[in-house]
């Protein structure tokens, strides 16, 4: 299983919030368990909120309110005969710290509180902070909340600290005892890690290195529709994980995470799985005709390692395929240098 620090690595490198981590500023080795990471993480990006202040916005209100207030709801108003009493249901703007991403930070706090796996000393550095909250709206943790917040580019601290309460959210489920949560390690879904591991390789060549310019490609299916162009409509959208391009060279990258990347039936042991090799051939045989980069082409496979190193090598036509593991165990230096070896000229000649 991946160390604490590590995940938190490529979590900061898959959300691009390298920076925000860093202002953040915890000692991430000290952390034995996920929740207290986290916890102590929205503490200190909460400290430096507070201590700037929480953002605001214009938030509409429709009320009771004695006169009129911005505009009259002038139908309800009727209804309701509040014109007896001069009053009038209006509807305004009000400047005020209950945002949806104040709100989802302050529901965030209060979860962590109800999990026993958070540290007695964290749950009291929570409970601080969560007397420094205005009041605001109570709300649930659904997917939905999260729509809802709608943050400025330079906004960065905020979307950085809503990655945490997001994957906080997604993976606390509620206990038998009312009222209390248990975090879930999500380190062992390979869907969920898939997703980050994807991300990761994606921001760390387009933050670690100036070789190659980064892009995620959509390539398109060199097929022609016989019968009705519509049908080709129906055909899905191939987009790589990472392609990496240079003046002379290109290499797809397809990253997949699996915590036994080898696999076998009951006959066979020790295989590649034959749909990530069918998708990688697809990618490469259907961008062919773009250039001469594209008819030339490396295409890699990325997992990470488990008990030994994967380093295979193979050539189809004109495109070397390359199978690589990465050894998310190590140091976080050497990870770095891992990642930057699979790139180098060098090691696409084999």
């Amino acid at each position: 299983m991946i160390p604490i620090q590590n995940l938190y690595y490529l979590l900061c490198y898959a959300w691009n919030t390298l920076d925000e981590a860093e202002r953040v500023n915890i000692q991430i080795e000290q952390f034995k368990n996920l929740p207290d990471l986290f916890a102590k993480v929205l503490i200190n990006g909460l400290r430096v909120l507070f201590k700037r202040g929480l953002d605001h916005d214009y938030e509409e209100h429709e009320q009771v309110v004695e006169g009129i207030k911005g505009k009259l709801n002038l139908s309800a108003t009727l209804k309701t005969h509040q014109l007896w009493h001069r009053r009038s249901i209006c509807q305004f703007d009000e400047y005020s710290a209950d945002t949806p991403g104040n709100q989802i930070l302050a529901a965030t706090v209060q979860h962590l509180l109800q999990t026993p796996a958070v540290d007695k000393s964290l749950k009291a550095e929570l409970q601080q902070l969560q007397r420094m909250f205005p009041p605001m709206k109570r709300i649930a943790l659904t997917p939905r909340a999260f729509q809802q917040v709608q943050l400025r580019r330079d906004q960065r601290l905020y979307h950085f600290l809503l990655h945490i309460c997001r994957i906080v959210a997604e993976n606390l489920l509620p206990t038998e005892s009312v009222g209390q949560f248990k975090f879930v390690d999500f380190r062992r879904d390979d869907r969920k890690m898939n997703r980050v591991f994807e991300s990761f390789l994606f921001r760390f060549y387009q933050k670690e290195q100036q070789e190659y310019w980064v892009r995620r490609e959509q390539i398109r299916w060199q097929w022609e529709a016989t019968q009705d162009p519509q049908h080709l409509n129906y055909l899905p959208i191939m987009e790589t994980d990472v392609t990496l391009e240079s003046t002379n060279r290109k290499i797809i990258i397809d990253a997949k995470y699996y915590r036994q990347p080898l696999g076998g039936s009951r006959f066979e042991v020790d295989k590649l799985f034959s749909t990530n090799l069918y998708q990688l051939y697809s990618y490469l045989l259907n961008q062919e005709q773009r250039d001469e980069r594209s008819r030339v082409a490396t295409g890699m496979l990325v997992y990470p390692q488990t008990d030994q190193p994967i380093r295979l090598d193979y050539r189809f036509g004109t495109h070397d395929i390359l199978i690589r593991s990465v050894n998310l165990n190590a140091h976080w230096r050497e990870i770095h240098e891992e990642l930057l070896g699979l790139i180098k000229v060098e090691e696409l000649r084999g």
